[in-house]
């Protein structure tokens, strides 16, 4: 599968519009058997232990793209990725940082 670089950079600010645009409830961090991510309509997971920066973008994508397949998916994050810059990859992770935290208050 080939994706340009614009379009890699439209799945980038889909997935950042996502998290800027959702409640901090919305993100949540657990330990996890078998998966490192889940999607959900009402929440996103993540396994803190595994690749978080991978997974979050992963599970970002199922989100925004439903009918994608994994394998699709998988393609997609491994290319945005690679194609991503250190300051993006670093701004989305404060954005969603911010949203995880909140949420980690909240439940306390």
């Amino acid at each position: 599968m080939k994706f340009s670089k614009r379009q890699l950079n439209s799945i980038y600010n889909k997935c950042l519009e996502l998290i800027k645009n959702k409640k901090p409830n919305f993100f949540s961090l657990r330990k996890m058997r078998g998966v490192v991510g889940l999607c959900y309509d009402d929440m996103l997971e993540f396994d803190y232990r595994k690749d978080i920066i991978p997974t979050m973008f992963h599970e970002c994508i199922h989100y925004i793209y439903p009918k994608w397949s994994e394998t699709k998916v998988l393609c997609v994050e491994k290319r945005l990725i690679n194609h991503i810059s250190t300051l993006q990859i670093a701004y989305f992770l404060k954005i969603i940082s911010q949203k995880i935290y909140r949420n980690e208050i909240n439940n306390q």
